[in-house]
């Protein structure tokens, strides 16, 4: 997934929804394959979301897809360098 920054309110909302419909998808699409039925079958979601692990969206789009964060506290934002130092 890489939707688009939120650079303003209309991109937060576009990003929003695309994130909403995201979750409901992944659910959809895991639910209707029997071998994927009780998590037997690993989803993995990758990509750009623009958002931080910590905002309500991305928490609301893990949720609706039942999905585990394989990454636990190793999280990078942009930059992940000091500003001032590259």
């Amino acid at each position: 997934l890489h939707p688009l920054p939120p650079m303003s309110s209309r991109m937060s909302a576009w990003r929003d929804a695309v994130l909403s419909r995201s979750g409901k998808s992944i659910a959809e699409q895991r639910d209707a394959n029997p071998r994927a039925a009780g998590h037997a079958t690993p989803t993995i979601v990758a990509g750009d979301f623009n958002i931080s692990p910590h905002c309500r969206m991305f928490q609301h789009m893990a949720e609706t897809a039942d999905l585990f964060d394989a990454a636990g506290s190793f999280t990078h934002t942009f930059p992940d360098t000091p500003i001032g130092r590259l």
